[in-house]
């Protein structure tokens, strides 16, 4: 997210521009996934999380403060709910 949103606003786009396209990119990728998923999990492939070989409990989330400027500028942006114009429900 941070290098998209990165390089999207050195590109010229406004925060709400790039925003807009990180949805786009987002509901593309969830698709794509989605369509993925079955047919790998129909060919064996296993589609639970990677096991933690270590056996750690850290969940792999990092501080958002810290290394993602882009995502802290954008998050009210980013926090909006804009399922219902995105789907076309009004």
């Amino acid at each position: 997210m941070e290098s998209l949103l990165s390089a999207l606003l050195a590109h010229g786009f406004s925060p709400e521009q790039a925003v807009v396209v990180y949805r786009a990119y987002r509901a593309y990728t969830s698709f794509l996934l989605g369509h993925l998923l079955p047919e790998v999990t129909q060919r064996g492939v296993a589609s639970n999380t990677i096991d933690d070989p270590d056996g750690s409990t850290d969940d792999g989330r990092a501080d958002i403060g810290t290394g993602f400027p882009m995502l802290v500028d954008l998050q009210d942006l980013l926090s909006l709910d804009e399922t219902g114009t995105e789907f076309g429900n009004h």
